[in-house]
C-alpha cells in the first residue's frame, strides 16, 4: 500500500529537512533517511534539534514524545511536528 502524504506534510517535511540541514550539515536526505540507526543524530543533536523545531514551529516536545520512533527519520519528524501544529495541547511534564 502506497502512503499518500497531503502537501501540508510535504511543507512540514521540507521545513524539518532545512532543520536538518542547518543543525547537522546532512546535505542529502530523503524522507526515509535513518536519522538514528545510522548514527546521524544522537542525544546532543537531538537536544539542538528539538529546540530548533519547537522554535521553528512555536510547538512544545514534551517528555511523552521523546520516542525514538518520533526521530527515526525526516518522515516520522515531520508527523510529529505536523500532530503538534495540527492540535495543541496544554504543555505535560
Amino acid at each position: 500500500m502506497a502512503i499518500v502524504r497531503s502537501s501540508a506534510q510535504d511543507t512540514v517535511l521540507d521545513a524539518v529537512n532545512e532543520c536538518l540541514v542547518e543543525l547537522l550539515g546532512i546535505t542529502e536526505l530523503t524522507p526515509d533517511t535513518d536519522l538514528v540507526d545510522s548514527g546521524v543524530l544522537n542525544s546532543l543533536s537531538m537536544v539542538g534539534l528539538i529546540a530548533k523545531l519547537e522554535r521553528r514551529f512555536d510547538i512544545r516536545i514534551a517528555k511523552d514524545d521523546l520516542d525514538l520512533a518520533n526521530f527515526q527519520s525526516p518522515l516520522a519528524l515531520a508527523r510529529l511536528v505536523g500532530a503538534k501544529t495540527a492540535s495543541p495541547s496544554s504543555p505535560t511534564d
